[in-house]
């Protein structure tokens, strides 16, 4: 117990060195950064644009944001778009990104069901490209007894033919020139879509990812962020639990500076959220 509650304290402390704050939430840490200032961000696996989405508060409360929502499966998309002005200052993809043009299954749980079944709302933020990752969130709702779930879990997963493309032909497509803020969230598919970023040409000063459903690639995206490439060291997570990752990498603008720490060309850090 007085390990882990020193763990804890070491995580906040790190936490606060870094980035200001000893709260581990996501959207403070990018407000810190970008908060009334000129930000493009790249969202992968938006959802309706609302729900769960630590950038919807910031993006309305900051109108120098421009940015690209990607979302494959049509009612979610639908919803998206009317959040938002169609003004040309985003831009809107209905597709999933995957290494190739063409079009997979995708997996979700469909209004109805959850409608039907009791299930929290947030299963509507758990589709996939990844059918065993559904599988694998009913069968643990089933076994906790959270929703009327009579049959056995598969009976649950719908499913939708979806156009598929590469990350870096929709950015070329947008012709993007810079990335302030990347966003993935595609329930297991994070890593594979990180390891498409083009670090040559892009380097996003914040990436938030959700390494928790990431299993075995949770080691392979810290990997892929502490090539020498990229960076030349990689420091402990400052937590090691929970959802999500905001990785802050090298010096750049009023960030050369944090807290009076001068921080390297190649450090990396993470906030844990």
């Amino acid at each position: 117990m007085i390990a882990k509650t020193l763990n804890r304290l070491g995580r906040a402390a790190r936490r606060y060195i870094a980035t200001g704050r000893f709260g581990a939430a996501p959207s403070p840490i990018i407000d810190r950064f970008f908060g009334g200032k000129d930000c493009f961000f790249v969202q992968v696996g938006s959802n309706d644009g609302v729900r769960g989405d630590p950038l919807h508060n910031l993006i309305k409360a900051n109108p120098r944001w421009r940015g690209i929502f990607i979302e494959p499966l049509d009612e979610a998309f639908e919803k998206l778009v009317t959040h938002y002005p169609a003004d040309g200052q985003f831009a809107f993809e209905r597709i999933a990104i995957s290494n190739s043009h063409d079009e997979q299954w995708f997996y979700y749980v469909s209004r109805e069901t959850i409608r039907e079944t009791g299930l929290h709302d947030s299963a509507q933020g758990i589709g996939s490209l990844n059918r065993d990752h559904l599988l694998r969130n009913l069968t643990f709702a089933k076994s906790r007894a959270t929703a009327r779930l009579t049959k056995e879990p598969d009976a649950y997963i719908s499913k939708k033919l979806v156009r598929c493309e590469p990350l870096m032909s929709v950015l070329n497509r947008h012709c993007v020139s810079q990335i302030d803020v990347f966003h993935v969230d595609a329930e297991t598919y994070d890593y594979e879509i990180m390891r498409q970023i083009d670090f040559e040409r892009f380097c996003p000063k914040l990436i938030l990812y959700e390494h928790c459903a990431l299993g075995d690639d949770m080691h392979a995206a810290a990997s892929l962020l502490s090539r020498p490439a990229i960076s030349a060291s990689w420091p402990r997570p400052i937590s090691a639990s929970m959802s999500s990752i905001v990785c802050v990498p090298p010096a750049y603008g009023s960030a050369a500076s944090i807290n009076g720490r001068q921080r390297s060309q190649s450090d990396w850090v993470l906030a844990q959220a």
